[in-house]
């Protein structure tokens, strides 16, 4: 840890001034950026201004205000872009940045491409700590160099009454932008090292940074949505949710509100008088597990199940991404997350395109809705059960490494081998038991949570396990070795 260095900030108004805060950067040969939108979001928004430091001992910012504002002598927007282009492009001059995905799409929708990238201090602390909850450039100014940033409702606001980065007074924008900016610098001093320190050299600069430029790539492409059929899809459900709830109240004998758990739970604990009611803080428990046990003494509860599940399709996929279809481009522009998962693969959000239900024939139709370019395809491409084939690896199981060196169907071969079967006589039904109960068994997972997936006894999901082990004793030596070396 060590103390953030004293700086000044200052804005550059005029042509004179840009020139200069430009010439210091094409002498140091470095600089950190940091692009302020008129709105928080990415993609779809103007640039407002640009805050630039070369050392971490002093940040500029230029506004980026449309021509005619003042006289001869100040910047204008379209000026300072042209001035800007040259040095950020160029790629002897390296680039550093906080989540520098967003100036990779801000700069390139102004028709700048942002080049010599040297540093993102969010993926760099993300190599560091991938269990970290939060990779924010605030986190890192307090843990790394003991400095409370501003924060940005401090100058914004919340709620309703936030204002955008085009309402706020200059001086604090200037302020905030102008921090953010050399922060991204110090934190690159002493983070960078580390990662040299820890060996993640290679990980950093030849594949983590690269995919940064990927992923920038990716939202500004975005995705093609039949916004046409998701409509009409939306109609479909919206029917369903009329006659499903007219089913309701003649199961119920009254009318209520689906949505109330309060107002459920009495209807079926006190009106119908059901069995395994379940009391909570707030009345009865009416989750999943409680409608599916009562489904099958009363029609009521299934098609509370029904209902929910379609409601929860309509609200959450198609009224989201119908309202998330850029004016601009008429495609969905997702965030592509590369330092939110511990295990290091990718989230996506606002919305979560990992997220499109398939197992239902009413989740599939939403999928329906995602399009490729005429005279194009979409291709679905998916690593062949990677994680067994890692176990096979780990374990040196012989029975499972030769079902691999064989190229068979291992769900199929455990299912053959647990249920005492020729492979060929084995059904989908026993393919798909066998399928959870092999990443079931590397995730740990129990007599009872198995018994819970195959909606079978605790007794009989444990005869399953006990059979697996008998069959795999490769992979039961391999569990029981690293939790022994664990506890060691």
């Amino acid at each position: 840890k060590a103390a953030a260095a004293p700086y000044h900030c200052q804005p550059a108004t005029t042509r004179d001034a840009c020139l200069q805060v430009l010439g210091r950067i094409k002498a140091s040969g470095q600089c950190s950026l940091n692009c302020m939108p008129a709105h928080l979001e990415p993609f779809g928004s103007e640039l407002s201004g640009i805050s630039l430091a070369a050392e971490p001992g002093e940040a500029f910012y230029l506004p980026l205000v449309s021509a005619g504002a003042g006289d001869e002598g100040r910047c204008d927007r379209e000026w300072v872009l042209q001035q800007l282009k040259p040095v950020l492009e160029d790629e002897r001059i390296k680039k550093y940045g906080h989540n520098i995905k967003h100036e990779i799409i801000r700069l390139r929708r102004c028709g700048i491409e942002l080049r010599g990238i040297i540093s993102d201090s969010m993926v760099a602390s993300y190599l560091l700590n991938p269990g970290k909850h939060s990779h924010s450039l605030e986190e890192i100014a307090l843990e790394w160099l003991d400095h409370k940033m501003i924060a940005y409702k401090e100058i914004a606001g919340s709620g309703k009454k936030e204002l955008a980065f085009d309402q706020i007074g200059a001086e604090p924008v200037v302020n905030y932008a102008c921090e953010r900016c050399r922060l991204s610098l110090e934190a690159a001093r002493l983070l960078l090292p580390k990662l040299t320190a820890d060996g993640f050299d290679q990980l950093f600069y030849q594949m983590e940074l690269p995919l940064v430029e990927v992923l920038a790539t990716m939202e500004m492409n975005g995705v093609r949505i039949d916004a046409g059929l998701l409509r009409q899809r939306g109609k479909e459900f919206e029917e369903f949710l009329n006659n499903a709830t007219h089913i309701i109240y003649q199961a119920a004998g009254e009318e209520f509100n689906i949505n109330s758990p309060q107002q459920l739970g009495r209807i079926l604990f006190e009106k119908l008088r059901l069995p395994g009611a379940k009391k909570t803080k707030t009345g009865y428990a009416t989750d999943v597990d409680v409608l599916t046990s009562l489904s099958h003494i009363h029609p009521l509860p299934a098609e509370v199940l029904k209902y929910r599940s379609i409601s929860k399709l309509k609200s959450t996929y198609v009224d989201a991404l119908l309202g998330l279809i850029s004016p601009d481009t008429g495609r969905v522009h997702t965030s592509y997350n590369q330092t939110v998962t511990a295990t290091g693969r990718l989230s996506s959000s606002n919305p979560n395109l990992q997220n499109i239900p398939i197992r239902t024939a009413e989740g599939r139709k939403i999928r329906d809705a995602f399009i490729a370019e005429k005279g194009r395809q979409i291709l679905s491409a998916d690593y062949s059960q990677i994680e067994l084939r890692i176990l096979a690896h780990l374990s040196g199981d012989p029975l499972l490494v030769e079902s691999f060196k064989r190229g068979e169907d291992i769900h199929r071969r455990t299912a053959a081998e647990i249920f005492g079967l020729m492979p060929d006589l084995v059904t989908e039904g026993m393919r798909r038991e066998a399928k959870v109960i092999n990443f079931g068994i590397i995730y740990g997972m129990s007599s009872f949570g198995l018994a819970r997936e195959l909606g079978i006894t605790p007794k009989a999901a444990g005869a399953f396990i006990e059979n697996y082990f008998r069959t795999y004793q490769g992979v039961k030596t391999y569990i029981d070795g690293e939790l022994t070396e664990a506890k060691e």
